[in-house]
């Protein structure tokens, strides 16, 4: 099954991240928890003698939070996350990396991680 970025933010928006707080580019986010979903590389497979049949893309997800106890915000994020990628997609997330980053002047707490469909 191929995973489209529709199917990344529908299940954000069930885990509670609100749709104007999804972002696909490089702004500074207007409120938190927020996310940002790039499309991060495509793999052909399947090769033929002339074109490849196949392709998995992979997408990078970061969630973002500036509150006081971030780390336990992004932790349930992400604990609701897999579970909804489970129940829906039918796959875990294998890696989140987590650190700590500037938006606009202020602290934020990140969780990145990869989806590849």
């Amino acid at each position: 099954m191929q995973i489209l970025r529709e199917d990344i933010n529908n299940s954000l928006i069930e885990i509670g991240i609100e749709e104007d707080n999804i972002y696909y580019d490089d702004k500074v986010p207007n409120a938190y928890p927020s996310a940002f979903v790039f499309l991060e590389k495509q793999v052909n497979t399947k090769a033929t003698a002339r074109r490849f049949l196949k392709e998995k893309l992979t997408f990078c997800v970061r969630l973002i939070d500036n509150s006081s106890d971030a780390d336990a915000v992004l932790y349930d994020l992400v604990k609701n996350l897999r579970e909804e990628f489970v129940k829906t997609l039918g796959f875990d997330i294998e890696t989140i990396e987590f650190y700590w980053a500037m938006a606009d002047m202020n602290r934020v707490r990140v969780a990145k991680f990869e989806v590849v469909g």
